[in-house]
């Protein structure tokens, strides 16, 4: 019932800030909240263990009982795995173009005219080109932004995804709803989702579900 959806929401958070005050996490958070008023911050965790990325670190507390990392203004969360490094870019590619990629795959649509609208003038405000009908790709497959991916010269450097959620077939794996390459609505899982875009991680520097 709704109570005990309540009391989830609150006990994850709890958890998270649990976890992590045996890694004085108390003086890492104090110190992202005593920064200097508009400046940004940058807050990377780094596990050995792949299962650990899994979680919502997003929402971890930055005080008990407080405000979350992700409800923070210029806060940059970023993750690394110890001995790994990020792709080098690909001299090659323009930097900043946009790909905004959407699956209407439900009978609850989905916000795209307003998500258009938002990226466009966000990307206006920052300088970055994107052109609300070349840059879109509409009923997306996986294959297909491969395809858009590979584009030469104007390989997409940031993937901006908007589609619903679903669980894969074992029940506990969230995934992604996409079209595959006959139109019909397809589970897209984060390993084959994770393989797919990682064949561009020289030219894809940036991506938002």
């Amino acid at each position: 019932d709704a109570a005990k959806r309540q009391g989830s929401r609150r006990l994850l958070p709890e958890l998270l800030y649990s976890f992590l005050r045996g890694m004085e996490w108390e003086r890492d958070s104090a110190a992202v909240l005593d920064r200097p008023p508009g400046s940004r911050v940058d807050v990377t965790f780094r596990f050995d263990f792949r299962e650990l990325f899994a979680l919502p670190w997003e929402l971890t507390p930055v005080e008990p009982e407080g405000r979350s990392l992700g409800e923070l203004e210029r806060c940059l969360i970023s993750y690394e795995m110890p001995g790994r490094s990020t792709a080098p870019r690909d001299p090659d590619v323009e930097g900043g173009r946009v790909l905004f990629v959407t699956a209407d795959t439900s009978r609850d649509p989905l916000p795209i005219q307003e998500h258009l609208a938002a990226l466009s003038a966000a990307c206006r405000a920052a300088g970055l080109r994107f052109d609300p009908e070349a840059d879109v790709l509409r009923d997306a497959s996986l294959s297909k932004i491969q395809e858009r991916l590979a584009q030469k010269p104007v390989q997409p450097t940031i993937l901006h995804v908007l589609c619903h959620g679903a669980l894969l077939a074992d029940g506990k794996t969230s995934g992604i709803l996409l079209r595959d390459d006959t139109g019909l609505p397809e589970k897209v899982g984060p390993v084959d989702l994770a393989e797919a875009i990682g064949e561009h991680a020289g030219s894809v520097r940036l991506v938002v579900l």
